[in-house]
């Protein structure tokens, strides 16, 4: 399950935790945690992905493929953040995720704490933007320091030295940044690319069924001199009559070697044409 690595140059054995393995008895810090769990978020979509090419039919697959794209969508727009709190002369340090500003967030948690404490004073240390996911986490690592406030379990009590450790690592995560599956997921890629499609096979079909032929139509000799009298065509032409090569007259006239290759064949159709 890769939770263990061969290091035959470890002393006192031949075995040691990969950072994977590390997450489960607590070892792994937040830094590491927030490089290597998002990594791990996208193995179950890859499965899910697989088996639902696989097996198109099947709706609990593809049902569970969007379940799961959803969950994902939510987690990548929630940010982590750490409060200093002061509460009746007792320090406590509060984690927490949220979808908005911390300056929104704020004031629900001063409203929260007031029920339990007289002196409230709140301080921001940290805001992580689209670091939500590792919240769980904090509390799992940091669970034999937990404070409990009634029903809220996202207070957390250490001593200077400790917290200072702590704080520093949450500080040396890095900024998010999304590779491309992660951001297909945030647009909802595969739902709109979806509809794109159905949209176009729906547009031919009303077409056939009207009769319309589909496909660019070939171009009368008027339309052929329409296209090149536009004003950036009708330079590229005088370049080309002027006997410069397609590239010269594409750096020239600031165009494209495609789109004088395009003008070029049109003057070819039109120098072809038959006087009428």
């Amino acid at each position: 399950m890769g939770l263990f690595k061969d290091n035959p140059f470890r002393a006192g054995g031949q075995w040691e935790f990969t950072h994977r393995g590390k997450i489960p008895v607590r070892g792994l810090s937040l830094n590491l945690f927030g490089q290597l769990h998002p990594l791990l978020l996208l193995e179950p979509h890859e499965t899910l992905q697989i088996a639902a090419a696989q097996e198109p039919g099947n709706t609990q697959i593809q049902a569970a493929l969007l379940v799961y794209r959803a969950q994902l969508r939510r987690l990548y727009s929630t940010h982590f953040y750490c409060l200093q709190v002061d509460a009746d002369g007792e320090r406590l340090y509060k984690i927490g995720l949220t979808s908005r500003q911390l300056e929104d967030r704020l004031p629900e948690i001063q409203r929260d704490l007031r029920v339990h404490f007289e002196s409230v004073k709140i301080e921001p240390l940290l805001f992580k933007l689209n670091r939500g996911h590792c919240e769980r986490y904090f509390k799992f690592r940091y669970a034999d320091h937990n404070r409990p406030v009634g029903r809220l379990t996202e207070y957390f009590t250490f001593s200077e030295a400790e917290f200072k450790k702590v704080l520093s690592d949450l500080k040396r995560m890095p900024e998010r940044q999304f590779n491309e599956i992660e951001t297909k997921i945030q647009r909802d890629w595969w739902a709109k690319e979806k509809r794109r499609i159905s949209a176009v096979r729906r547009g031919v079909a009303l077409a056939k069924a009207n009769g319309l032929r589909l496909g660019r139509p070939k171009g009368s000799t008027e339309d052929v001199q329409t296209y090149l009298a536009k004003p950036a065509n009708a330079k590229i032409v005088q370049l080309l009559k002027a006997g410069q090569t397609v590239r010269a007259a594409a750096v020239t006239a600031g165009a494209s070697t495609r789109t004088v290759q395009r003008v070029k064949r049109a003057l070819a159709t039109l120098l072809d044409e038959p006087d009428s």
